[in-house]
């Protein structure tokens, strides 16, 4: 079963007014806004700050340390790198790690180059 990323989403911030302690929701689209106000049922202008970005991060579960003693900034550098390049988290772990058993470095640019050259038509 594959794991599938949430096609739409929404996203709602709520703001409480300071001086009657009512509660507004405001959509993203609208926190995003530079002007947008609140008029809140007391009278009281709310100015929410304006969110310019929000990032959805999903977890992944990573070792601290890699079993052949990888540096672990080193390995999500590379991971990093082979994703962008198409290739699954596992799959390019997998390419990374085969690539400091054979090459023992842990420069990033040498184990990419490795990896691809020699494991990366097997994952394609």
């Amino acid at each position: 079963m594959k794991i599938q990323k949430p096609t739409e989403y929404d996203i709602s911030f709520k703001y409480i007014c300071e001086n009657c302690g009512c509660s507004h929701w405001l959509f993203l689209r609208e926190a995003q806004c530079p002007d947008f106000q609140i008029v809140c049922e007391c009278m009281e202008i709310i100015k929410p700050q304006t969110i310019s970005k929000i990032d959805i991060i999903y977890s992944q579960d990573k070792p601290v340390v890699t079993e052949n003693n990888l540096p672990v900034d080193t390995l999500n550098k590379c991971v990093k790198t082979l994703c962008s390049l198409g290739y699954e988290t596992a799959e390019a772990e997998d390419m990374i790690r085969q690539s400091f058993d054979k090459i023992n470095s842990d420069d990033c640019s040498e184990l990419v180059k490795y990896a691809l050259k020699n494991f990366g038509a097997s994952y394609v």
